[in-house]
């Protein structure tokens, strides 16, 4: 479970409780539209912190079949947090 703050003073999780069925199914990662709005919603200092987190636990998870749609989901949201933070500046010296 991979974890940031958001802009409206809660917290994010990835990936989402109740996503797990039982201990053999594939795991199914939220819709696509869904990582947009979740790139959007956390802190600009946690973007980067973020990204790093989730590249690890898709590394983490990489051999493991069952995790493999949430993984991509993972570097997707990382790819989405980066570019975010690219264009905000962040991270960047002035």
């Amino acid at each position: 479970m991979t974890t940031a703050r958001t802009s409206g003073g809660g917290s994010l999780h990835f990936p989402p409780f109740g996503i797990i069925k039982d201990s053999v199914s594939v795991i199914e990662p939220p819709p696509a539209m869904d990582l947009r709005g979740m790139a959007g919603a956390i802190l600009p200092s946690e973007l980067l912190v973020f990204s790093r987190r989730l590249v690890q636990a898709a590394k983490r998870r990489e051999r493991n079949p069952r995790w493999q749609k949430v993984n991509r989901a993972r570097l997707e949201l990382a790819r989405l947090c980066l570019d975010r933070a690219l264009s905000e500046g962040i991270g960047v010296a002035a």
